[in-house]
């Protein structure tokens, strides 16, 4: 029983990483990425400035 169980965990652990390697190979007919077909980002300008919101009402009923 305790061989068994070795041969079946070695068998699972050969067929997980021979898996795994097969899902790492690279097709060797892909082509490499070409550079000008990345796409272009667009930022817009704020066309109206921040408004200020800097209020400090209340402050002279804070003073004695």
């Amino acid at each position: 029983m305790e061989r068994l169980k070795r041969i079946i965990l070695a068998a699972m652990m050969c067929c997980i990483v021979s898996a795994g390697a097969i899902a790492q190979r690279q097709d060797p007919n892909k082509p490499p990425p070409k550079e000008g077909d990345q796409p272009k980002v667009r930022v817009e300008e704020n066309k109206h400035p921040p408004h200020d919101n800097n209020n400090q009402r209340g402050d002279d009923k804070k003073k004695p």
